[in-house]
């Protein structure tokens, strides 16, 4: 695995007053632009740990947490779980650092907030790379998405999620014991020693129905 670069716990405020996070890669020295890492629904910043630690070597790196996931606070109001506030938390994230222009590099729900940004402030926007996502949500892939958000799978102990990731990703096994710990880490957090999800459950009342998705609504 390459090395972890060091990076420094960033918290800003929301426009509706919610604690958010993100990683700051600081590169003090480039001249280049910063990159924005934002990732899928219900993952973190953590997903970007190798990406940004190879990018921080030239660059200056974000990667945040959408508000209900990862460090980030779980909002009161599970209508604000969408797109248009995250861009606006997103947003609130660069003022704070006084940061004026970024490359995204956005996967899957942060595809979708970065092509808002580039639409609604497309002088912020040096370019995107998009991961996961395309011009064309297909129903099979949000109903495979709905049949697991929120769903709050209790396994005790990391050594039952590496089994079950490993059940339910195929072609992976030339990963490492220490790669699929670490892949699994990404994906939960440690509540008193056992795995939990490390997203809001209640993001599951702001996705559309599964008869909305199979009627194209």
């Amino acid at each position: 695995m390459s090395e972890k670069a060091p990076f420094r716990d960033v918290y800003y405020d929301s426009a509706d007053g919610l604690r958010l996070y993100a990683r700051d890669y600081q590169n003090t020295t480039s001249r280049l632009t910063p990159v924005l890492c934002l990732p899928g629904l219900t993952r973190s910043s953590k997903d970007f740990e190798a990406t940004a630690s190879l990018l921080a070597k030239e660059r200056h790196v974000l990667a945040a947490d959408f508000r209900g996931r990862g460090l980030s606070q779980y909002a009161s109001d599970p209508a604000t779980y969408t797109p248009q506030v995250e861009l606006a938390d997103t947003l609130a994230l660069l003022q704070h650092l006084q940061i004026e222009r970024v490359a995204v590099i956005g996967t899957s729900r942060g595809g979708l907030v970065a092509v808002l940004m580039a639409a609604l402030h497309a002088e912020k926007i040096a370019g995107i790379l998009l991961n996961d996502i395309g011009p064309v949500l297909e129903p099979e892939g949000l109903l495979r998405i709905r049949s697991y958000l929120g769903v709050e799978v209790n396994f005790k102990s990391w050594d039952e999620v590496v089994t079950a990731l490993k059940a339910s990703n195929s072609g992976f096994e030339s990963l490492s014991a220490v790669e699929w710990l670490a892949f699994a880490q990404r994906l939960f957090r440690s509540v008193n020693g056992s795995p939990r999800l490390d997203y809001d459950p209640a993001l599951l009342n702001n996705f559309a129905s599964a008869e909305d998705i199979s009627q194209g609504r």
